[in-house]
């Protein structure tokens, strides 16, 4: 399997079961990076954000796979997830006046770094991979809305 692809699956198979393990901050830009290869705040969008990184034939491929070992339903509620996540992480983010810098990284080096801002211990984490990308207080703040969008305090 290509680099790229590697990094996709990755990518898309580890966030999609998230852990509970504790998270680490990073102001290295790589949530700005992120957001702005999917369009940027207000239009982000995961599969336009992984078909920056590693090209949209690449993508296309990777969520057909996905399709064909899970269901169409499942591939659609992770992407769908994952657009919420990163929309109202940014959201609460500004709120709460933290900075979300953008760097230069893209393509295949966006894809390392977004990949290893996930490590931890070794392992994948999503928890440590949306608390790099945007605090760890942003991201508790965004795993405590339930159902319809709806704070849970």
């Amino acid at each position: 399997m290509n680099t790229k692809l590697y990094v996709l699956t990755l990518i898309l198979a580890t966030l999609a079961s998230a852990s509970t393990a504790a998270a680490t901050i990073s102001s290295s830009g790589v949530g700005g990076a992120l957001i702005a290869a999917g369009g940027g705040p207000g239009s982000f969008s995961t599969v336009r954000a992984f078909g920056s990184i590693v090209g949209s034939d690449a993508t296309q491929s990777e969520l057909t796979a996905i399709r064909n070992r899970s269901t169409t339903k499942a591939r659609d509620r992770f992407i769908r997830t994952f657009d919420f996540a990163v929309a109202d992480a940014w959201e609460r983010a500004g709120q709460e006046n933290v900075s979300i810098p953008d760097s230069a990284q893209r393509g295949r080096e966006l894809g390392r770094a977004l990949f290893e801002a996930g490590l931890q211990g070794g392992a994948f984490s999503g928890d440590a991979f949306f608390a790099t990308l945007f605090t760890p207080k942003v991201w508790a703040d965004v795993r405590r809305v339930k159902g319809g969008g709806r704070r849970t305090e």
